[in-house]
């Protein structure tokens, strides 16, 4: 998700006419190739009375919540096992994790020893770390980790007086922070082993049952999201830095950890600089959240398949991720045709709809699917497959017989009509039926790459001689719902100090100044309009909620932020308190309100207030911010009465 629309604007300067302005103008230009097609595509789109448009019949909103990546701090905890939220890291004998990995006392399939290094300790991750009381006191309790294999484990950084073995393969432990009886964190130990480790898990003692029953997903976690209707899984899924090339790259069942990346690695410590043998969770997995919970799934696929080099092949001497990206970037648009037309896509399709079915999901729920996240976002971890989708748009639009523009949005919207075929492939394939949508997400605030995106569909559709008008209906698009960007605050001239003056700013203020009611209204209209030039419907939102960051009043190039224009208390009383929350129920009310059926988004689920502000305290937190959630869902319950 965006962290700051100024570094975005400054990235996406040089855009052209793929992106020529923020206004939100439900204008479009009209594309130009097979308009017979386009206006049957239109007239579809008017004639579906479920679509979210101003003449629709009323339909209640759908809630949709975004867990936040896997890490073992986060509060969120959605695996029942503590293993799966953590990336690769065993260290001992001298060695780090990749020389570990290189001398192959690593299984590539479970990630998991097979051997000491140098017959000395195995040090693996750490677990159960925290930066605030909160999350401190989320990990008391009694847990437990157990192993398959001829191994002998002890729970570093623990008093002896916590932990005790149960069993050969079994240790039971407490923590107790409340107390003072244990650290700040913990770490497994491994100091004996005769062959390959088999399993580890690492769970909590009242979570055995559902261990013992297969169970995949955290009861409390999923009491969590119960209110909700839709799971996006971009987080847990490691969208941002999972450069899968294959279903070769892919984590099976049987994989230990799911938050191992390439990407992850490459913009990590010096010693985690190394490729993962499998990256990212298994499919299943992810789809699997779906049918325990009985939810709705948003499903993120990878852009980079098919890709001719591995994210080490591009890998710089100096180690310059900027550099790395580019060269990555760069081998597959200077082969994009092949790329987009590998079989790697239909491989992984085939994948695809294969955990599908083993997952349970049921095939008459629908399904939503997209391509990576926020493939327009320069910043941070997302600039590897922004700049990837870039390099592919240029080297198809001389293919796709469209100008070349910045090629972003072209690029990811052609790899998005790919990964279409070749998921209704695989369902043909299988004898299964699905309702899919495939999300074309976009930035709300410059809503041409909206209408970008799906130009570079059309053209590839139309290059493989298929039918825009037929999929059309199968396609959705969708933008952030944030509000809170500092933008429009600072040009408005808002003390933000003063918060009943800042809560009226952000629900009364106009539509030219980001993060106001009026301005998201504004921005969804646009994105509602691009799509309807090609006869795709908005779905709502993949992430919204607050964006409200602590604003700064004096900045240092050095220091950073020297003075706040909010005390820590005001910036908590506003975000958590009552405005943010009435803030937050108003704006996406008033989204419910105008576009019938839309999908409301929070993103994320849980995490200490007084860090980011989509952050809103431990699963079911009772600050009004939070509550907020709660009241759009009986909102949404209101809705479907009437």
């Amino acid at each position: 998700m965006s962290r700051s629309l100024k570094v975005l604007a400054a990235a996406l300067f040089f855009m052209g006419s793929a992106a020529c302005g923020g206004s939100g103008d439900s204008s479009a230009a009209e594309p130009q190739q097979g308009a017979d097609d386009l206006a049957e595509a239109r007239a579809q789109l008017a004639a579906q009375t479920s679509a979210p448009t101003h003449s629709a019949a009323p339909q209640r909103p759908l809630m949709q919540v975004g867990p936040w990546y896997p890490a073992t701090f986060n509060m969120e905890e959605p695996f029942i096992n503590l293993i799966n939220a953590s990336p690769v890291v065993w260290e001992g004998g001298g060695m780090n994790t990749g020389e570990i990995v290189a001398a192959g006392l690593v299984d590539k399939k479970t990630l998991l020893p097979t051997q000491l290094p140098n017959g000395k300790w195995l040090n693996g991750g750490i677990y159960f770390p925290a930066n605030s009381p909160e999350m401190n006191l989320h990990w008391d309790g009694d847990w437990v980790l157990e192993w398959e294999g001829d191994a002998d484990f002890w729970i570093d950084y623990l008093p002896r007086e916590m932990q005790w073995r149960e069993s050969k393969n079994r240790i039971v432990f407490t923590r107790n922070f409340k107390r003072g009886k244990t650290l700040d964190h913990s770490r497994i130990q491994i100091r004996g082993l005769n062959g390959p480790l088999k399993s580890l898990k690492l769970y909590r003692k009242e979570n055995e049952e559902a261990v013992k029953a297969g169970k995949i997903y955290n009861p409390a976690f999923l009491k969590g999201i119960a209110g909700y209707d839709i799971v996006r899984t971009m987080d847990i899924q490691s969208a941002n830095s999972a450069t899968i090339r294959s279903v070769d790259d892919l984590a099976s069942m049987e994989t230990a950890f799911w938050a191992a990346t390439d990407w992850g690695n490459a913009t990590g410590e010096p010693q985690f600089k190394y490729p993962s043998p499998v990256q990212g969770m298994p499919i299943e997995a992810a789809l699997r959240l779906g049918t325990e919970s009985g939810k709705m799934i948003w499903f993120q696929a990878p852009i980079t398949l098919g890709a001719p080099q591995t994210l080490f092949d591009s890998r710089p001497e100096d180690g310059r991720i900027d550099i790395w990206a580019a060269r990555f970037s760069d081998a597959a648009g200077a082969d994009a045709v092949n790329v987009i037309e590998s079989e790697e896509w239909d491989v992984y399709a085939d994948a695809f709809v294969e955990a599908l079915i083993a997952s349970g999901y049921p095939a008459d729920r629908p399904l939503y699917v997209s391509l990576a996240n926020e493939v327009w976002n320069f910043g941070g971890q997302y600039f590897l497959t922004t700049t990837y989708a870039q390099r592919m748009g240029w080297g198809l639009a001389p293919w796709l017989g469209i100008p070349k523009h910045n090629g972003l949005r072209e690029g990811y919207g052609a790899l998005m009509a790919r990964f279409k075929l070749a998921v209704d492939g695989a369902l043909e394939r299988a004898g299964r039926d699905q309702s899919i949508t495939y999300v074309v997400e976009g930035q709300a605030a410059y809503v041409e790459l909206t209408g970008a995106a799906l130009r570079g569909a059309k053209a590839y559709m139309d290059k493989k001689g298929e039918r825009w008008a037929e999929h059309a209906p199968g396609f959705g698009v969708s933008v952030a719902s944030y509000w809170g960007y500092h933008e429009g605050l600072t040009e408005s001239g808002i003390d933000p100090s003063d918060l009943d003056a800042l809560e009226d700013y952000f629900l009364n203020g106009s539509d030219r100044l980001l993060g106001t009611r009026a301005n998201v209204l504004k921005l969804f209209r646009g994105a509602a309009a691009q799509g309807a030039q090609y006869g795709v419907k908005l779905i709502g939102a993949y992430e919204g909620g607050s964006h409200f960051t602590r604003p700064c009043k004096t900045w240092d190039p050095n220091r950073g932020c020297v003075e706040y224009a909010m005390t820590t208390a005001q910036y908590r009383e506003f975000q958590w308190g009552e405005r943010g929350g009435r803030i937050n129920y108003e704006i996406n009310k008033a989204l419910a309100d105008e576009f019938p059926g839309v999908i409301l988004s929070n993103y994320v689920l849980a995490g200490p207030p007084g860090g980011q502000p989509w952050f809103e305290g431990p699963i079911g937190a009772e600050n009004p911010y939070a509550r907020s959630w709660e009241a759009l869902m009986a909102h949404e319950e209101a809705a479907a009465g009437e």
